[in-house]
């Protein structure tokens, strides 16, 4: 029977009616299946994933398919979100067996857990994929998910030692680091290349056209903008290749995959121009669009950008932010059983919002030539997303007209309320809810405009004692504090992108306040870390004393940026700022033969290692602390200061300052500047201003 009635995951309550004798994943589920003599289907996925529900349609409530499942498998449903190790691990499992991953990604394993399939969607019948099959001109045809199933059940009984040596085989290259074959070490005559250089690399990817790299699908890489952008604000990147970062910002922002009438970011572009999004929203995507946005704005504050940081901000606020105050971790795509239907519209229902709002009416010419819709729609079923015309993008940012472009977002807000909205997923991700708080100081550190500043403090600060008191178990008084991963789970096993985000997010919170709880906080968290996830040059995904609490492996967490920023890249860039807040390098030092490795992968593959990119490209000798009186924290002439201190640089706030009012500005062994004001710190960091 169907074991997940009494689960809170919000996925796996979408599957509670399945005829398929689904159970949530347990030791003691793996322990019967070993007894069982049968294999495991264990499907993965999250409750916002279309294609989850598209194939849980076709397939999991398909009564045929389900008898076959249930007579021959052990069944086993996993919310990625809850058990981010086992996503991580079948994962790396499908590129073994030549697939890309995703989600809903579909497990074959042997009843000890090892995978001898790995798959995502399949659909019920045969369907025709584009192009052919390698080496030759048959098409490509896309398997039923019967037909796999039927497949592998009878290799399973036919030849159970090629079904065992598959499975070993795979389990080699999950455990394997660094998989494949090795490649030839690339040769550096300084630190590390310029940023130019990087761009260099990548010129065979640019899409000059549209902005980004690539072609369909596109992701929006925010860690990679985000990068880019603290570059420029540096002043060492080329104006061509500025203006190529200029161009996916405008594109990325005028685009469908910003949703125009509410603000945030839906998951990815499914069209090369950003026309299409896959409408699901996350979480960690408002973080990074947040985090890439707020430093833009000091080299490009447009009236698009400034207004995505307030709109993602208010949006956030409004609808992801729970009544106890933690963040909720995603939004679905479809509603009423069709994806983006709350999101798009029709030819006639765009021309009545307007036709209704005197002030839009009178410039609908203009207003149409901005956002160009038409009866065919540029979506399914005669849908249109919203998007701007970029041809039109001087006229539409003058003043006047922004105007007119804000006043048409908030008539379309205005008419969703009449609509039925995609489904919240209300759970809470430790991780996901440190780095947004992490994006909130980002915002109140780097954005000039004063009332987008009060938005993201006060968001942060409601913020704060529901993220604290839902995620954050305190120790007995001999133990430390630990980290709950997941609000739909009271237990679970400690992950490393936990406390890695959780370290970064406190040493933030100590440079936003001056609170020396945050700074200790970050201290330690940083030892937790070391003491339990690092081990023979490695970091892991769990905690090392936990690794005989599960029948799989605890793997070294991956290095590069997938969905989700690599907690792998976090914990070098924390370590490197530690470095020079505290003078010591005993956590950098533990981390030198990971971080020459991480260079050289980094540099292989940039785009895919963005947070790689912001980890190492600063040589140790370019950190630097200011070290300044306690009493400056909060105080509105060195908030307004701080925008100029860029992410190598950290503040250490000593209170035996406070008198002298002395500062000073240092590297980890020696100090360059010094003074003793604020007004004196301002003349030596602001840039002089331009002559009239």
């Amino acid at each position: 029977m169907n074991e997940l009635n009494n689960e809170s995951s919000a996925y796996l309550k979408q599957h509670v009616e399945n005829p398929v004798h689904w159970k949530p994943y347990k030791k003691e589920i793996i322990q019967k299946a070993e007894e069982d003599g049968k294999p495991i289907f264990l499907s993965i996925g999250y409750s916002s994933c279309h294609w989850c529900h598209v194939m849980a349609h076709e397939s999991f409530e398909d009564q045929t398919t389900a008898d076959y499942l249930n007579e021959n498998f052990v069944n086993i449903k996993v919310d990625r979100e809850e058990f981010p190790d086992l996503d991580q691990m079948f994962q790396k499992a499908a590129m073994f067996y030549g697939r890309n991953g995703g989600w809903p990604l579909s497990v074959f394993l042997t009843a000890d857990m090892k995978p001898f399939f790995v798959g995502t969607y399949f659909p019920k019948s045969p369907r025709v994929q584009p192009g052919t099959q390698p080496g030759t001109d048959k098409p490509n045809i896309m398997p039923s998910f019967m037909d796999v199933l039927k497949e592998l059940k009878g290799a399973y009984d036919r030849d159970p030692n090629l079904i065992s040596q598959n499975a070993e085989r795979a389990m080699e290259f999950i455990r394997d680091p660094n998989p494949g074959e090795e490649q030839p070490r690339i040769e550096l005559s300084g630190h590390f290349p310029n940023p130019n250089s990087i761009f260099d690399a990548l010129k065979e990817y640019l899409d000059d056209d549209n902005g980004g790299f690539g072609g369909a699908p596109k992701f929006p890489m925010f860690a990679f903008w985000e990068w880019a952008s603290e570059q420029m604000a540096e002043g060492i990147v080329s104006r061509e290749h500025g203006e190529f970062v200029v161009k996916t910002i405008d594109s990325i922002l005028c685009g469908g995959m910003y949703d125009q009438a509410r603000g945030g970011v839906h998951r990815y572009s499914t069209d090369k121009e950003w026309i299409v999004p896959h409408f699901e929203k996350m979480l960690y995507d408002q973080a990074g669009l947040l985090k890439a946005l707020s430093k833009a704005s000091l080299l490009y504050p447009a009236p698009h950008v400034i207004d995505g940081i307030a709109q993602t901000l208010e949006y956030i606020k409004m609808e992801m932010q729970s009544d106890s105050g933690y963040f909720f971790s995603a939004q679905d795509a479809d509603s009423e059983g069709q994806e983006g239907l709350y999101f798009t519209y029709t030819y006639d229902e765009l021309n009545e919002i307007i036709e209704n709002n005197e002030s839009l009416k009178s410039q609908k010419e203009k207003l149409t030539s901005y956002f160009p819709f038409t009866p065919e729609g540029n979506f399914e079923n005669g849908l249109n997303i919203i998007t701007f015309n970029l041809t039109k993008k001087k006229d539409f940012l003058e003043i006047e007209n922004w105007t007119l472009v804000r006043e048409f977002k908030k008539a379309l807000l205005e008419d969703r309320k009449t609509r039925i909205p995609p489904m919240t997923d209300n759970k809470g991700i430790a991780s996901w809810n440190f780095f947004l708080v992490s994006a909130l100081v980002d915002v109140i550190q780097f954005v000039r405009v004063p009332s987008i500043k009060n938005s993201a403090k006060n968001l942060l600060e409601s913020a704060m004692k529901g993220i604290h008191e839902n995620f954050i178990k305190d120790g007995d008084g001999t133990t430390l504090s630990k980290i709950r991963h997941t609000t739909t789970k009271n237990e679970s096993l400690h992950y490393l992108e936990d406390y890695a985000f959780f370290a970064d997010m406190q040493i933030r919170l100590f440079e936003l306040t001056g609170e020396e709880i945050f700074k200790n906080n970050f201290n330690t968290t940083l030892e937790f870390i070391f003491n339990e996830f690092f081990k023979d040059d490695n970091l892991f995904s769990r905690s090392l004393t936990q690794n005989d609490l599960e029948p799989y492996p605890n793997l070294p967490v991956e290095r590069f940026d997938l969905s989700f920023r690599s907690p792998f890249s976090v914990v070098i860039n924390i370590t490197r700022r530690h470095q020079v807040l505290f003078s010591t390098s005993k956590f950098v030092d533990k981390l030198n033969k990971l971080i020459d490795d991480f260079k050289q992968r980094t540099l292989r593959n940039p785009l895919n290692h963005a947070m790689g990119l912001r980890a190492l490209c600063y040589p140790d000798q370019a950190y630097r602390v200011l070290k300044c009186p306690k009493d400056w924290a909060g105080k509105g002439e060195f908030i307004d200061l701080w925008c100029q201190l860029l992410y190598r640089f950290t503040i250490s706030y000593e209170a035996e300052r406070n008198e002298k009012q002395s500062w000073e500005i240092c590297t980890t062994n020696s100090c360059d500047l010094n003074g003793e004001t604020l007004e004196d710190l301002i003349q030596k960091i602001k840039p002089p201003k331009e002559p009239t």
